[in-house]
């Protein structure tokens, strides 16, 4: 297959790597990095390339280096200890870098994990890629319609991700007990999870497991059966209470489960963190940026908002014109 494709489809690389497939499935084969070089290739980009992967179900995950180059999982992931953070990213803002920094520093005091051995991940699911809000629903995570991810808008984001040193895996592992699985192909070391108090939240929701036999205790299980921390980021609205791990509502029928959880040091709320970033949101400062509203600049991380002007990622122009409301 491979040899007929560089002969025949030499001019395509999207139609090489789907002839790659001729007569085999996935159970045979699994596709978790390409790289096309050479003169004919000058012009791809082979990120575009790993999300055709993701997007065409040829393998569930791929990753970038902060140069933006791919990489073999394997060679980065092995025998790691792994903290990852799951966001939209569209764009990065204040609130992910503060999440990430007072997670990175609660992991690094756990017994198990070694700072030299460490590998921090921003993850971006297809439901995150191809969905306009954070309300998606449970249907949404199982079945994403890939046509609604467009290459530029995915672009934008692993750009400015990469900009700032970050490495990059792109997922279709839309909950997170099949992320965890897929981490645990390349270690038993000890893992990280650092999420908002609201994603913890849906993770203790039974509708979420509706596709389990046995249900939410069969999903949390699966996730939890990992040597995993879970870091919680906190959140509150204008005049309401923080919302943490101690405080957040929890169905009855559940709360006894995530009880042992929190006292078992298994969900740990992040201390440390900027209150003034709680009410930070990516799709505020789409909004913002797209409307050329002022403001948007402080919202996030320092030299990504030159990144956003000097390359007009998402959908920035100086010259657009705020709308007058009448």
């Amino acid at each position: 297959n491979l040899m007929y494709a560089c002969f025949n489809y030499y001019q395509s690389p999207k139609k090489i790597i789907k002839s790659l497939y001729d007569n085999l499935t996935k159970d045979q084969l699994e596709i978790d990095m390409v790289q096309m070089n050479g003169t004919l290739f000058q012009d791809i980009d082979n990120r575009l390339l790993s999300l055709y992967l993701v997007k065409n179900n040829m393998t569930e995950a791929v990753i970038f280096s902060p140069e933006g180059t791919n990489l073999q999982p394997s060679d980065i992931l092995y025998n790691k200890n792994i903290l990852a953070i799951r966001g939209s990213f569209r764009p990065v803002t204040k609130v992910n870098i503060d999440m990430i920094k007072n997670g990175y520093n609660h992991f690094l005091k756990e017994r198990k994990v070694n700072e030299k051995n460490l590998q921090v991940l921003f993850e971006i699911t297809l439901t995150n890629l191809a969905t306009k809000t954070k309300n998606y629903s449970d249907k949404d995570l199982e079945n994403v319609d890939v046509k609604k991810i467009k290459d530029q808008d995915f672009l934008d984001r692993v750009d400015v991700l990469c900009s700032i040193g970050q490495t990059v895996l792109i997922s279709n592992y839309g909950r997170y007990y099949k992320l965890l699985d897929y981490f645990s192909r390349f270690t038993e070391k000890r893992m990280g999870i650092i999420l908002g108090i609201m994603n913890l939240k849906d993770i203790f929701d039974a509708k979420y497991y509706t596709h389990l036999d046995g249900g939410i205790l069969e999903g949390i299980g699966k996730m939890f059966n990992q040597d995993l921390k879970v870091y919680v980021y906190p959140y509150t609205e204008k005049g309401q209470a923080l919302l943490t791990t101690k405080n957040i509502a929890i169905d009855s029928k559940i709360k006894p489960l995530y009880d042992f959880y929190v006292s078992n040091k298994r969900l740990i709320d992040i201390q440390g963190y900027q209150k003034d970033f709680l009410n930070i949101f990516s799709n505020k400062v789409l909004t913002m940026i797209r409307s050329n509203k002022k403001g948007w600049e402080d919202l996030v991380p320092t030299y990504v908002d030159n990144i956003i002007k000097e390359n007009k990622l998402f959908g920035y122009n100086k010259n657009s014109l705020k709308k007058k409301v009448k």
